[in-house]
C-alpha cells in the first residue's frame, strides 16, 4: 500500500478566518484546477504550502515477483 501525493487540498482566500471563503484545489490529469463557487478554471500555482485540509488517495501497489 501507498500514499499518493496530495491531489486535492482545501485552502482559504482572504485576509482573515472572518473574512474570505474557502476553495477547493484538485489535481486532474496533471494540471490542477481551482473551484470557487460556481466557478472552474486553471490554477498554474496552486497554494500548496497554504492548505487548510489535504485530502489523499491510499493505494494499493502490486507485490514485485521474487
Amino acid at each position: 500500500m501507498t500514499i499518493s501525493p496530495r491531489a486535492r487540498f482545501i485552502s482559504h482566500i482572504g485576509k482573515n478566518v472572518t473574512s474570505g471563503h474557502y476553495v477547493c484545489h484538485i489535481k486532474k490529469d496533471e494540471e490542477w484546477l481551482i473551484f470557487n463557487d460556481e466557478k472552474v478554471e486553471r490554477c498554474a500555482d496552486p497554494p500548496l504550502e497554504c492548505g487548510y485540509l489535504y485530502f489523499y488517495r491510499r493505494r494499493t501497489v502490486a507485490a514485485s515477483g521474487d
